[in-house]
Formats: C-alpha cells, structure tokens, sequence
C-alpha cells in the first residue's frame, strides 16, 4: 500500500508548520498538555483572558486525535438527540446543543478573525435509514429534537444520494480540514504570552506547595494550573480511566469518476447495525468523496483492513469510484453516561480535564464555557 495513501485526507492536505522543543525549564501561570484542538482552543481562551500559557505536545500540533476525525462539527452528538432525552430530559438535550452551537461559534469567528484557510463550509446534516429496521430511530430522533426546540424536518426521496425510507435534517451545520484550522489557529496564538512546544512528551505531574510540576523529556515546567487536553488523562487517573471505553474507527477517502460530489453530510443506517458518515471535501480544486465507519472496541478486531475493505466496498457499491486515495483509522474515548468530563478533576483542585468526547471532539474541543 502506498506510503501516501495512509495518511488522512487533512495530513495529505495540510502545510504543516514547526513549533520549538522545550530546552529548559520554565514557569508558567497555565499548563495545557495536549496540542489538538482542544489544547490549542484552552489556550487562545486563556490567553484572551490575561493567563500565561505554555502548550506541551508529545509530538506536532493537531496531529493526533484531531487529524483523525471525520472534519464535520454540528450541534448533534453521535449518540443522538434521543439517547441524551432518554437518560437524561428535554431540558439536558437543550443544554448540550446550546454548548455545541457555541463551540460552532467560536470555530467559526476563529476563521474570520484570523483568517483561517481550512476549506470551511456550511452544510446541512442529514440522518436517514435505507431500512424499516432504523426508521423508528429516525422517528424518535426528530421527536427528541422538536422537545428540544431544535430546528429539524423531514427529507423526501431525492434528497440525499441514497434510497431511503425515512430521514430528517438540521441545516446550518459545517465542515472544515480540522488539522489545518489547528495549526493555523496555533500559528495566530503563539507569543510570549503563549508558547507552545512540539516534540515536549509529559511524564508525570506532581503537586508540590500550591504548584505543579510537570516533567517531559526536555525539561520541567511549573505551573499554577493543569489542563488534560490529551485524549485521556496523563498518569493515574482511575476515577476517569474507568469511564472511558477505547474504540477505533476508520475513514477512506476516493476519487469519483464522474466528478459529481454530493453536497451535505450523510449519516445513514444502511442495515440493521450499521451507520456510515460520508460526505465531500474540496481543496484547493481537488475534491474526494469520504466515507467514516465501522467502528470497535479496542483490542476486539484482529484484522482491521476487513473495516477498510468494507468501506471501500460500501462506496463502490453506491458511486462510481475511480481512485481510493486516503486510509486512515482514529481512536476514541466513549463517555459511561453519553456525555464528556470536562471541568475540574475534583472539587477544589486546579488540575482539570478534558474527555469522553467520543466521536464528537472537535466541537466538544471547542470550549466556550465548559472548561
């Protein structure tokens, strides 16, 4: 397989940029350790409010989770308007919509005030079923999202490039490359007042008289607070660890012989236990078609070229592919009860964290007032 082809469709067209390694040890008010989109989005946040802030990444800025994602951000969450109503109520689903639409805010004046070139677009979000089997849960979708006061309609046939038996809509939602928005968003935010340091690998965190200190290979960095911005917490963290269940999921990209792209985002049951995500992306004149699915536990799939395959095959099966140019597999912490943990890591502590984003990270990463 060609070296090229395993990278995602955000590395293969993303410019990269070079932060510096950590060479000594340094003092700061504020210590995120993690550069996705969510360490760096803490810092702009902080930084904005007078903090002093150092950024530690093990490796390079949005390389990582956020460089594996599906690039859409909307204001549903991959368990659904009703599994939220469902464990929760009416007024939990409004509440972590108006959270979501918030972070989409954000995302967005970040684009413009910085001018951002991560190939933004606005999209509506689709959720159909091609099957009897799903419609109910399209039905129950669009109950728990009309409770809620969401904005939300019934499609017709034709309206997505599928066959369906039933499906509903949200318009306004979007798309971008996230790698690129993070380091772009990096590049505008680094400064004194904002450093942010590559290649820097945290190995333990101690609290010593009211101050953290936190070791990497490079250097020791002491801090007034600690954010976790890292997918999952560093170091022993069982009260967290224990709530998370790791899982995998995989993206292919293609190329369409026909050059005829779908525009919107597609979220479909296709069978009774499967949903793919697939939409367009646009760069710079190149477009591709992607399909995001077939997700597992960790440590549960001995081979998981047959996920690739499958959906591969699944797109052949419904477009005319010419070329598959991008694989790619990204990993995910689901939350025990549907939703992230994000705040303090106990009452009273200045160390907090950031986790159980699932599959929704790159607008729970965005935290306008959850952190």
């Amino acid at each position: 397989m060609e070296k090229n082809k395993m990278l995602s469709v955000w590395k293969a067209n993303a410019e990269g940029n070079r932060f510096e390694t950590l060479k000594a040890n340094i003092t700061t008010e504020v210590a995120i350790i993690g550069g996705g989109i969510t360490g760096i989005t803490t810092a702009q946040l902080l930084k904005q409010a007078g903090l002093k802030v150092a950024v530690l990444e093990a490796r390079s800025v949005g390389g990582g989770s956020t460089a594996g994602s599906t690039g859409n951000i909307y204001k549903v969450t991959e368990f659904g308007f009703d599994a939220t109503k469902t464990k929760y109520d009416t007024d939990v689903v409004r509440q972590v919509t108006t959270a979501r639409d918030e972070a989409l805010t954000l995302i967005k004046q970040n684009i413009q005030q910085y001018a951002i070139d991560c190939d933004y677009k606005e999209q509506p979000w689709y959720l159909f079923s091609s099957n009897e089997a799903n419609s109910s849960k399209i039905e129950k979708e669009y109950e728990a999202a009309k409770d809620a006061g969401i904005g939300i309609s019934y499609i017709t046939q034709g309206e997505v490039p599928f066959t369906i038996v039933n499906g509903i809509k949200i318009d306004g939602q979007g798309q971008f490359n996230p790698l690129r928005y993070v380091q772009q968003l990096a590049n505008a935010v680094c400064d004194d007042g904002c450093r942010i340091f590559e290649n820097t690998t945290v190995l333990s965190i101690e609290e010593e008289k009211g101050q953290y200190i936190i070791a990497t290979n490079r250097g020791k960095v002491y801090a007034q607070y600690v954010v976790h911005a890292t997918h999952t917490p560093k170091g022993r963290m069982v009260d967290f660890h224990s709530l998370l269940g790791p899982y995998r999921e995989y993206g292919v990209a293609v190329k369409l012989a026909s050059g005829n792209y779908p525009e919107g985002i597609f979220w479909g049951y296709f069978n009774a236990n499967d949903r793919y995500s697939v939409r367009s992306y646009e760069h710079e004149g190149e477009k591709y078609l992607m399909c995001i699915g077939q997700p597992h536990k960790v440590g549960q799939k001995e081979h998981n070229e047959e996920n690739i395959a499958n959906l591969e095959n699944f797109l052949r099966e419904h477009f005319d592919v010419a070329e598959v140019t991008n694989r790619w597999g990204g990993q995910n912490y689901k939350p025990a009860d549907g939703l992230p943990y994000i705040g303090r890591r106990s009452a009273g502590s200045n160390e907090f964290v950031a986790t159980g984003f699932s599959t929704d990270g790159l607008v729970w990463g965005a935290p306008l007032r959850q952190l």
